[in-house]
């Protein structure tokens, strides 16, 4: 089926339980989740089962079924998300809360169910993109491309140039917001130079992408984390993303940049309050040792350099090698007096970024200095007692 923007069949849930109210609270769920997905903005298009007598005769390339039991104060929902091709399971994850009232359980399942959802069917969606045997619509050489950016270097690089393409035919927002992440993502992992001239397109790419479509929460919070990282525009970066947030308050990417941006912008307090709501709306993303490295940069600008290691570790776990993560490992194991484990991350970091060194991590601070002076003279002191290369 060739659609732009995948379509969303929601049943009506099934309730396990005996109760007029819990059937009520079953049949009136998926109208909520709709209302909540439609006011976010998400790029699906919404029918429900049942409604108007179209809804179960539409056709859709997915179906949102779920099932909720009431035991006692306990409401526990079962949600799969089934592809109506093959009917194959694409996500499936069981919620469990105290239920107060059912009134109160809409709000608390809505919340999860729509940030893990969220991640499933970019999940979902982009693996179709990529064994698409029709010829590809905008939104899936996108989706192509999004995949491929997560990918490494060579990733990046060959999204970079599917979105080149892709933009060369048609201005389409996600995009240019994509293209200008893709530039920004180069200059955190150590890719290129924190000075690089090819990070002015990524600005471009950014101011390009809200012209286009300044409501898309997507565009919004990508854009408005490269701004602030790449131009050193906090304030308009926190302001962009804080917009997308108010939009789609269920994109667990969207706090961890919010969380980002503040960090850097001093105010880790903020930036740590972000964190702890990205693990609430998505605690199974994908990026885990994104999250936790926000984290980490949040504490290590409070002066929390304990916590800072601690939630290091937390995101070399799940990625080992993740440069950021081995730099600020380098420099809270020089601080905590920790030499072996400062010299040990250090050649490490070494390995995945050759050219690392503390001209390079001057310049890579260089937006924020204004902001937070003293967590980076601590840092680049560490580097320094570490004998980073100059």
């Amino acid at each position: 089926m060739a659609h732009d923007v995948p379509v969303l069949r929601l049943i009506p849930f099934a309730a396990l339980s005996p109760g007029s109210a819990l059937q009520a609270f079953a049949a009136g769920f998926a109208g909520e989740l709709a209302t909540a997905l439609h006011r976010e903005r998400w790029p699906v298009r919404i029918v429900i089962a049942g409604r108007q007598g179209s809804g179960s005769r539409a056709p859709a390339d997915y179906e949102l079924t779920g099932q909720i039991r009431l035991e006692q104060d306990r409401l526990r929902a079962a949600v799969q998300l089934v592809h109506c091709g093959s009917g194959h399971i694409g996500w499936a994850h069981t919620f469990e809360m105290r239920a107060t009232s059912l009134l109160a359980a809409i709000g608390a399942l809505l919340e999860p169910l729509r940030g893990r959802l969220g991640a499933a069917l970019r999940a979902v969606e982009e693996q179709r993109a990529g064994y698409c045997e029709t010829e590809p619509g905008v939104r899936e050489l996108y989706l192509r491309a999004a995949a491929l950016s997560r990918k490494g270097m060579v990733g990046n690089a060959r999204a970079l140039e599917l979105l080149r393409t892709l933009l060369a035919v048609t201005p389409y927002a996600p995009a240019y917001a994509l293209t200008a992440r893709c530039l920004h993502v180069q200059r955190l992992m150590g890719w290129i130079h924190p000075r690089d001239p090819s990070l002015k397109h990524a600005e471009r790419s950014a101011f390009r992408a809200l012209e286009c479509d300044d409501q898309d929460p997507e565009v919004l919070w990508m854009a408005g984390l490269a701004i602030a990282n790449v131009d050193g525009n906090a304030s308009e970066g926190r302001a962009l993303v804080a917009r997308s947030l108010a939009i789609n308050p269920s994109n667990a990417s969207a706090w961890i940049g919010s969380a980002f941006v503040h960090a850097h912008s001093g105010d880790p307090q903020t930036a740590l309050a972000h964190f702890e709501r990205a693990q609430s709306v998505n605690p199974d993303d994908a990026s885990q040792h994104v999250q936790w490295h926000a984290a980490a940069m949040a504490h290590f600008i409070a002066g929390h350099y304990e916590e800072a290691d601690l939630a290091t570790d937390r995101a070399l776990l799940q990625d080992p090698y993740y440069p950021g993560s081995l730099r600020m490992k380098v420099a809270t194991s020089a601080i905590l007096d920790r030499a072996e484990d400062a010299q040990d991350h250090a050649r490490r970091l070494l390995r995945v970024n050759p050219e690392a060194g503390i001209a390079g991590m001057r310049d890579y601070w260089g937006p924020w200095v204004r902001y937070t002076p003293d967590a980076i003279a601590a840092w680049l002191a560490a580097w320094q007692r570490v004998r980073m290369p100059d």
